[in-house]
């Protein structure tokens, strides 16, 4: 079994699963929360791409079963399923072109600036099957969540106000 350590140079680790897109336009809040809270990793999330916010290669896209997203016959029911309007992409499990990823760059150099950790992802497929039924996750019975009428669980490490942050909730 690997260790995981959970310490920055020494210390506990402190991260933030932050907004990438709203964190971009308040890049001081780093300086902040590192001074007064002992922030020490960042983990950024763009409610946009549903990524850490990063732009995808030429070879990546190529690869991706997914780039003809935009085109997908169910497109406009996971919007309205799952509440996400133009501009943000759908949640995929993957990465797709087409995405800027300028707010992440100056987000990692200020982190950089700060000493800071980035950590990011690639993107999930707790979601969003719909829109690439063939790709979806199945049950044991082979029932796609959504046909199955159960919810995917996922993991909110944000939580809202009057919850607590880390629980699982049913989707």
């Amino acid at each position: 079994m690997a260790h995981l350590d959970n310490t920055v140079l020494g210390k506990p680790r402190i991260a933030w699963f932050c907004d990438l897109e709203a964190l971009h336009e308040n890049l001081g809040i780093l300086r902040l929360l590192r001074d007064e809270v002992g922030l020490t990793t960042l983990v950024p999330e763009s409610h946009l791409s549903h990524t850490s916010g990063f732009t995808a290669s030429a070879e990546v896209i190529a690869a991706s079963p997914l780039e003809d997203w935009r085109d997908s016959s169910t497109l406009r029911l996971h919007r309205a399923a799952f509440h996400i309007a133009e501009p943000a992409f759908p949640v995929l499990p993957g990465v797709v072109g087409g995405f800027d990823d300028t707010p992440l760059l100056r987000v990692i150099d200020e982190c950089r600036r700060l000493g800071l950790e980035v950590w990011g992802h690639a993107g999930l497929w707790c979601y969003g099957g719909e829109v690439f039924p063939s790709l979806a996750a199945r049950d044991l019975f082979g029932h796609t969540f959504a046909a199955s009428g159960r919810g995917a669980r996922r993991f909110s490490p944000v939580g809202s106000v009057g919850e607590s942050a880390g629980r699982l909730s049913e989707t």
